[in-house]
């Protein structure tokens, strides 16, 4: 913040006769110590402001956040997947590129992306995990709810695990797809779930870290 101090001068004139001199000088000392207490207000305001904005940097310094890289699952990398050869790896690269700044700070997010059907018809649901803490983890394991509200469940206290030996350590500031098998009727329930009525859950949260 730019904190712009306008000082204020004036100039005093000494009359010929001494009474006025003598009104004079006490006025003076009067509007010296006006101009004192003026001066106190007015270091007391800067220095409050001046505060207020150090409070600001550092709470915008905290929340902070570096833009999102995508990182792909170690089962993945070791089958020779990459960003810029796979259709679904280049979409979700091209989503996280266009929201660098999801993820809740120091935490880990899960974001429902969408369902995707594979070349045997299995259908499975898409998860984007985001890690926002400030190390890497790994071996995560939680308890996952999803449905609606006065509606059903695709899941209730499902245990989701993401093993180290298939997706590796999540990096920091780092988004990694998740998928979990759905059928055709939990899709259905998908379907009626809205921002309004979503219950979206993790509970017994666990991770290991680097």
């Amino acid at each position: 913040m730019l904190i712009l101090v306008l000082i204020l001068t004036g100039c005093m004139s000494i009359f010929g006769d001494d009474e006025k001199k003598t009104n004079k000088v006490e006025d003076n000392a009067t509007s010296e110590e006006t101009n004192a207490e003026d001066a106190d207000k007015k270091d007391e305001e800067l220095n409050s402001e001046k505060d207020e904005s150090e409070e600001k940097d550092r709470d915008a310094t905290a929340g902070e956040k570096a833009d999102l890289t995508l990182q792909v699952t170690k089962v993945d990398a070791d089958d020779g997947i990459t960003i810029e050869n796979n259709d679904i790896y280049q979409q979700l690269d091209q989503m996280v590129k266009e929201n660098p700044q999801d993820g809740d700070a120091n935490d880990f997010s899960l974001f429902l992306i969408d369902f995707v059907e594979f070349e045997d018809d299995e259908l499975q649901l898409l998860f984007l995990g985001i890690n926002r803490l400030d190390k890497p983890i790994k071996n995560i394991s939680f308890d996952f709810t999803l449905g609606y509200e006065d509606g059903e469940y695709v899941w209730e206290d499902l245990n989701v695990s993401i093993p180290e030996d298939e997706f590796g350590a999540i990096k920091v500031d780092h988004a990694m797809p998740i998928l979990l098998p759905v059928t055709e009727e939990q899709i259905e329930i998908i379907n009626e779930i809205n921002f309004d009525n979503q219950i979206f859950e993790m509970e017994n949260f666990d991770f290991e870290t680097e």
